[in-house]
């Protein structure tokens, strides 16, 4: 969100953060959709948008198309894991951190992984999503937390993508600990909602909801550290 507020400077958004229903990677993907679709229902009878970013990837790989079709008067906007970033960079062995969900159901990461030449290693990182979610502001004690999980795949890899936007919040300190270039899905986001957004002439302007109150100041000291980092 801070990446297409920076560079959309004249565009509205609207943030909505589920925090009742977080994380979603063992949920099943028909509660997803159904929960999903009267989510944003229920937003667009008040807001009246004409674009949807899912900013998960679990929400992408399982409900992108479901949403589509059900919906066809928005346009949605998913986010991936990076493996055909990687891939074209010219990686030839990368490991995949992302939830249980976007492993088992992601299209690209089953399309990337019949590549020559090329090898994904998929790693479902059950819990990890929660964790960042409550310590993120302490990103080298998760991963240290993590070195036994991590470990085995140290030193065996030549970059790291994340398939979790959660993970980014630590993606410096898995940049450190791996010593090899991690990618994530945001710039492949922004590029594509430039496709779809009309310059115009209103000032910048974001809406920040969620369906947990106790969770605003979150929200609010999330938002600062991501605009400065």
């Amino acid at each position: 969100m801070c990446r297409c507020k920076q560079r959309y400077k004249n565009s509205e958004f609207l943030y909505f953060a589920d925090y009742q229903n977080m994380p979603y990677g063992q949920k099943s993907i028909n509660f997803l959709r159904q929960h999903l679709f009267k989510t944003i229902y229920n937003l667009y009878q008040k807001f009246h948008f004409g674009i949807v970013v899912l900013a998960c990837n679990t929400a992408t790989s399982v409900a992108i198309q479901f949403l589509r079709k059900n919906m066809p008067y928005i346009i949605f906007i998913g986010i991936e894991p990076a493996v055909k970033q990687a891939y074209k960079l010219g990686y030839k062995k990368t490991l995949v951190l992302a939830t249980e969900n976007t492993i088992l159901h992601n299209k690209l990461i089953k399309k990337m992984s019949v590549l020559p030449n090329f090898e994904l290693i998929l790693a479902p990182m059950h819990g990890l999503a929660t964790k960042v979610e409550k310590g993120w502001q302490n990103p080298g004690q998760i991963v240290r937390q993590l070195k036994p999980v991590f470990s085995k795949y140290k030193g065996t890899v030549d970059s790291v993508v994340l398939g979790c936007t959660h993970y980014y919040l630590i993606k410096t300190e898995l940049k450190k600990y791996f010593c090899v270039e991690v990618f994530d899905g945001f710039d492949g986001v922004v590029d594509r909602l430039g496709e779809f957004i009309k310059n115009t002439a209103k000032k910048s302007k974001i809406i920040m909801l969620t369906n947990d109150s106790t969770k605003l100041f979150r929200i609010d000291t999330l938002w600062q550290y991501l605009a400065n980092n």
